[in-house]
């Protein structure tokens, strides 16, 4: 009996020992890993050069859902996430703000896609990142647009 009692206590310290070491290693990603969001301004100066802004910026714990990938940008901005000594930590691709696409009815009553193309808008990024990162680089199809500091 006693030594049926000792096995069955062996079984549920090494369970016990199990789960805590899963729990710990989910608690150490969360510390290392954070969501940011980041609030940009991107304009075009007079000569129709764009450059980019920081507004603020947020840093959150936890996990981002899984996104799906949509359809590829005509204009894209390519947003990527560094490190101090320049690494790639993320990078986001999405459509550029200032070049604004939307449904509209045609003079023939029929729906037409519309292009607009704004000087100024605001936008936002988000992304799971380490915390060790340090700048944000915006690049459209013609160069670098902006470097900005995260810390």
């Amino acid at each position: 009996m006693q030594m049926c009692l000792i096995k069955s206590l062996f079984k549920l310290i090494i369970l016990l020992s199990i789960l805590a070491s899963c729990k710990a290693s989910k608690r150490d990603h969360a510390l290392q890993t954070k969501i940011i969001f980041v609030n940009l301004r991107i304009a075009k100066d007079d000569s129709g050069r764009e450059h980019v802004e920081l507004i603020d910026k947020v840093w959150v714990t936890g996990e981002l859902k899984k996104r799906e990938t949509h359809e590829k940008a005509t204009h894209p901005l390519t947003c990527e996430f560094l490190d101090a000594k320049d690494n790639l930590l993320a990078t986001i691709t999405i459509q550029n703000p200032l070049n604004e696409s939307f449904e509209d009815f045609s003079s023939e009553g029929s729906i037409a896609r519309k292009q607009v193309t704004l000087n100024e808008a605001s936008f936002t990024l988000r992304t799971e990142v380490s915390e060790g990162a340090t700048y944000l680089k915006v690049s459209n199809t013609v160069g670098t647009i902006g470097i900005i500091s995260l810390q």
